[in-house]
């Protein structure tokens, strides 16, 4: 399963305590399970470039507007992002991919509970 976790602080800044480490530990244990996860900060905090868009401080009205700026310049950079954006979604959270992990999940909580035997 595709799991996204969004917070506001990430990575942690410190080993213990806060929400930036609790994400991180669930992050960990979902995808010690087999699981995919991404997690994604609100904060701005990371910045830079991804093969899927721009990273900027969302608290920077002018850093959103530069970035903004420099995509409507360069219209094939703004198409590849967006295809290769477009693709990811496509691939990782379409309906029927979503669904069928979902039922998955089903199966595999349905199968330990009867391993499991009554109550």
């Amino acid at each position: 399963m595709h799991i996204a976790l969004i917070s506001h602080e990430y990575p942690p800044d410190t080993a213990v305590g806060g929400i930036a480490t609790y994400v991180k530990q669930a992050a960990a244990m979902l995808a010690g399970r087999g699981h995919k996860v991404e997690v994604f900060c609100a904060s701005g905090t990371r910045k830079g470039t991804t093969e899927y868009g721009l990273l900027v401080s969302s608290r920077s009205p002018e850093k959103v507007a530069a970035a903004a700026i420099a995509l409507l310049q360069d219209p094939a950079r703004r198409m590849a992002l967006g295809a290769a954006a477009r693709q990811r979604v496509l691939e990782n959270y379409s309906l029927e991919s979503v669904g069928a992990a979902q039922e998955q999940s089903y199966r595999r909580a349905i199968a330990r509970r009867q391993a499991a035997g009554p109550r």
